[in-house]
């Protein structure tokens, strides 16, 4: 099996949008079926694109609208209401693992809103031993399935009791969701006010039949919508905790922001109201610094595949092709954190954001200008650095899309780059003025974005307004250097988990408001 890895902007999103190149079982995705369904049905992210799949993606987008975040904004918020508390329930500066507190956030956010449950996993958090059947047994099925992808061998070892025990994981998984399933059939028929995500469920029609969804296929489709919004929401807030935490100059912007908008709790306002939606939508420089942290962090950090399995397809205009059975990557992590496409990647700048289209390639990031300079000091030898994948390339010295662009803008005057940049898209498009291709895809891009990325921003940014309108945030001193941090990162099926776990010291905003008073008076 070949497979070929990519990170230039201009083939990842060419990928990422065609029709002829698709998820295929044997990438991997394999293991996220068995682990979603006892009957190998079929789920949203890791099923291929059939009629059966485009059904049910339209009809569950309906739960994921704009109008569907402002009419249930109240539900979105409340689970970070909840973890406010919790947190002001306990001693100030005390030690807390915070990425199991928002992973408790994430699940109880997915059940209200998607299914107008409350599996108390904040409140869980708060008090007991702290565990949560429902969270610890998709974080362990999760934990197992990874073990899959690394030793695919053991599906052969099926009778073996570590390889049995590892299956039972996926089963338990899948009784929480029978469970579920049972509770959504029991509210039948729906309202035709009600846009959940069980009401969609419910609502949507097999193609091949013409019927409702049974119980089997419901279920991993149920699954689905826990198992990929729990972690990766959780790990984005997380990973901005972490960054804000070493940049104090970005926390006190993001103060200075929500005490604008009267969030900030002060002795004057010592119990601040919750976002608004409207609020919310104004907080620019929270949506920088989570935007900031998707780039550096992205939660599926290891991307997505696609495949041709029966014929050769062609990109970039026919200059690469790639043979038929050929696995491509795309690497998120690559393509957000590289210097061919990025200034400075490796640092943590959310004001890079307040640029207009930021997230779109630029012309000119500074190691596409290095390797232009040693082009011209080396013309007669061929071209080799990391975005060289044209094997196919006669000539052997392929020039991706993102490294021409860069070229033209090298070589164009000032006054005439537009008109420049603009032949370049045509020539690479056929529009002259299409949008230069997505540098930034934490949501993925294309027929098979997230469905849920709606929820997903609405739910981070509400969720962090809310800690920091309350709280200042500070690192344990458990916790190691930023390099013992990086080196205990983890995968978790694709999604980058901080080790397992991110401890800080959470110090409640009044008690900081009221020792600077004192400081001042003495």
């Amino acid at each position: 099996m070949q497979a070929v890895a990519v990170a230039d902007p201009f083939i990842c999103q060419e990928i990422l949008h065609s029709t002829e190149l698709d998820k295929r079982p044997n990438t991997g995705y394999w293991i996220v079926t068995e682990m979603m369904s006892a009957h190998n049905e079929p789920n949203l992210v890791s099923s291929e694109s059939t009629a059966y799949w485009r059904a049910v993606r339209k009809t569950v987008a309906v739960a994921f609208s704009s109008s569907a975040m402002r009419n249930n904004f109240e539900q979105i918020c409340s689970a970070g209401q909840d973890m406010v508390k919790v947190l002001k329930g306990k001693p100030p500066g005390e030690s807390v693992d915070m990425f199991r507190g928002l992973l408790c956030v994430s699940v109880d956010v997915i059940s209200r809103f998607g299914f107008k449950k409350d599996f108390g996993a904040v409140s869980s958090f708060g008090g007991g031993d702290g565990r949560h059947d429902f969270l610890d047994s998709i974080l362990l099925a999760t934990k197992e399935a990874q073990e899959f992808l690394k030793k695919p061998y053991r599906q052969l070892l099926w009778f073996l009791p570590e390889v049995k025990k590892s299956y039972q994981t996926f089963r338990d998984f899948q009784s929480f969701m029978e469970k579920l399933v049972c509770d959504m059939r029991s509210s039948e028929p729906v309202s035709e006010d009600d846009n959940s995500v069980s009401a969609q469920l419910l609502r949507c029609k097999d193609p091949s039949t013409g019927q409702p969804l049974t119980d089997q296929q419901l279920v991993p489709m149920a699954s689905m919508m826990f198992w990929a919004g729990y972690d990766t929401s959780a790990v984005t807030m997380t990973w901005a905790m972490y960054m804000i935490a070493q940049h104090p100059q970005v926390e006190a912007k993001l103060v200075a922001e929500l005490k604008a908008h009267g969030l900030l709790a002060t002795p004057d306002n010592p119990n601040p109201p919750a976002p608004t939606y409207k609020q919310l939508m104004e907080l620019d420089y929270l949506s920088h610094v989570v935007q900031e942290t998707q780039r550096l962090y992205p939660a599926v950090a290891f991307g997505t595949s696609r495949c041709s399995p029966h014929k050769d397809v062609y990109l970039d205009n026919g200059r690469l092709r790639v043979p038929k059975g050929t696995i491509v990557w795309v690497l998120t992590h690559s393509l957000q954190n590289s210097s061919f496409t990025w200034e400075h990647p490796e640092r943590f700048d959310p004001g890079r954001w307040e640029q207009q289209g930021a997230d779109q390639a630029s012309p000119m990031p500074g190691k596409a200008r290095a390797i232009i300079g040693s082009m011209e000091r080396h013309a007669s030898k061929p071209l080799d650095h990391p975005f060289n994948i044209a094997a196919e390339s006669q000539a052997g010295n392929y020039e991706p899309p993102q490294l021409r662009l860069s070229r033209v803008a090298a070589q164009a005057q000032s006054s005439e780059l537009e008109a420049a940049l603009s032949k370049f898209n045509e020539q690479q498009t056929g529009d002259p003025k299409a949008p230069l291709p997505k540098r930034w895809i934490p949501f993925m891009d294309g027929r098979r974005s997230c469905v849920g990325q709606p929820l997903a921003k609405v739910a981070m940014l509400s969720t962090l307004a809310q800690l920091y309108a309350n709280f200042s945030m500070e690192l344990s001193q458990a916790m190691p250097d930023p390099a013992g941090v990086r080196a205990k990162e983890s995968l978790a099926l694709a999604v980058l988990h901080p080790g397992s776990s991110l401890h800080m010291h959470i110090h409640p905003r009044l008690q900081l408001a009221s020792q600077e008073s004192g400081h001042e008076s003495s």
